[in-house]
């Protein structure tokens, strides 16, 4: 039996300050996993260099003209530094639209644009993806809402990769 006449574990120990033990044991081993190993790289330890692609549709010549080669990019919502542009491509936006006659055909929209941009950022990756600053998902497919010192505008990516 691991108690005694007086409820003594081991002969030494009560049952409360055993349980207050393994509580502050617990509290120990949980502070030490997650600030010096859960396995996670972070963008501290040698990050790596992340080149994605974003496309931003249907806007006008105003977007177009307020984003340059080496602007910084942010999120929106939470701040996070996205990356600086370091390629932009612009091609006439083609969109469904329908005709006088009533046929739906794709064709440019006047006066309207998209937008492929390409950006560099300090990022990791791990199981689930790319983080862009160690922060902020970047997959294929995600919605950024990206800004810069001129202009806000929602995004798609459209491809993403570690370039080392």
């Amino acid at each position: 039996m691991l108690t005694d006449k007086k409820g003594k574990i081991f002969g030494k120990l009560n049952v409360i300050d055993f349980i207050a033990l393994i509580v502050v044991l617990l509290l120990i081993a949980g502070i030490g996993y997650k600030y010096v190993g859960n396995g996670v790289k972070s963008v501290t330890d040698n990050p790596d260099l992340l080149q994605y692609t974003v496309s931003i549709t249907d806007v006008r010549n105003y977007s177009v003209d307020a984003l340059q080669i080496n602007d910084k990019m942010y999120d929106s919502k939470t701040d996070t530094y996205m990356g600086k542009i370091i390629a932009k491509e612009v091609k006439p936006y083609k969109d469904y639209i329908t005709k006088t006659d009533g046929n739906v055909v794709l064709a440019e929209k006047p006066q309207r644009f998209e937008i492929l941009l390409t950006l560099e950022v300090p990022g990791v990756e791990n199981a689930y993806g790319f983080l862009a600053s160690g922060k902020r998902d970047i997959n294929r497919q995600s919605t950024l809402q990206l800004e810069s010192y001129i202009i806000s505008l929602i995004s798609k990516v459209v491809d993403v990769k570690k370039i080392n």
